[in-house]
């Protein structure tokens, strides 16, 4: 039968935690500042695991950290930035020190990350229950940017999604089949397209075939994004592609406010005598004028 480890939870200021030798976790943790954001939002969830510590044996007064390290950098971060008070006290489970390094060690073993596809579907229950990306962000440590994204995942089919978590489906793919809503196209674009050809490059390729780049596009950058949305033209996003990735859905809306803008454009030069002036859309925008001699 297992014998059970007696232990004693008190509450310890975290001034008085040291890491300890003993924790088996000798690289430094990343995340630290995203871990803080959390605990500064949800609280310390999880408790520290403590035994006091010697010098010469006898007790100094702080004790060692032989589980959560990760946890105590953070803590710090909150007390350094003036988020936590300096004396602030939190909940640690003492050990004797001969449990120490088996605890340490039974902590860091068998860990294992949470799946993206988990935390698209913790995003969405959270705006469900009426939280903004920018009200989510702040709790978890990431950026809004980040929130969005995940959130964006949540409108691929929910047959895909559960391919994505069974990791039958990579991140790159099913980034790009979130370019649409359509459940029903992205399910025959992924069955119907030959496996070796199943990349984000191809996806993005067919669902767009039919609209404009507004990054690489003349016409995009003559009109401006900005002119196209007031008038009412519609824009397939890409949150996974670089800051201001983009598709213009209506390629006539975009030509007619091209039109228009050049034929404002060339209105001052009519007024200089010529007597003709021919505006055309081409790859690029030529302008003829004829002066009539």
């Amino acid at each position: 039968m297992m014998e059970t480890i007696e232990t004693t939870l008190i509450r310890i200021p975290v001034k008085n935690l040291v890491i300890s030798p003993l924790n088996v976790r000798k690289k430094q943790g990343t995340g630290i500042e995203e871990l803080a954001a959390l605990i500064a939002s949800q609280g310390l969830i999880h408790n520290l695991v403590v035994t006091p510590q010697l010098k010469k044996n006898k007790q100094t007064g702080k004790h060692e950290v032989v589980a959560g390290g990760r946890r105590l950098a953070a803590l710090n971060l909150l007390i350094a930035d003036g988020r936590l008070p300096k004396d602030h006290e939190v909940d640690c489970r003492v050990v004797e020190h001969k449990e120490a390094l088996e605890i340490s060690l039974a902590e860091n073993s068998g860990r294992e990350h949470m799946h993206p596809a988990d935390l698209v579907m913790a995003y969405r229950n959270l705006t469900d229950a009426g939280l903004s990306p920018d009200e989510i962000a702040p709790r978890f440590g990431v950026s809004p940017l980040t929130v969005r994204r995940y959130l964006k995942l949540a409108n691929v089919s929910p047959t895909l999604l559960q391919l994505y978590a069974e990791d039958s489906m990579n991140f790159d793919q099913i980034a790009a089949l979130a370019l649409t809503e359509d459940h029903e196209l992205q399910e025959r674009l992924w069955h119907n397209t030959p496996e070796w050809q199943r990349n984000g490059a191809t996806f993005r390729r067919l669902i767009t075939e039919t609209e404009i780049n507004m990054r690489t596009s003349p016409l995009a950058k003559f009109v401006g994004v900005e002119a196209y949305e007031a008038a009412g033209g519609l824009i397939r996003r890409d949150l996974f592609g670089d800051e201001g990735d983009g598709f213009i859905q209506d390629a006539n809306l975009l030509e007619s406010l091209a039109l228009e803008k050049l034929n404002q454009a060339v209105e001052p030069i009519k007024e200089e005598g010529y007597a003709w002036v021919q505006v055309e859309l081409n790859s690029i925008i030529p302008i003829w004028l004829n002066s009539g001699v």
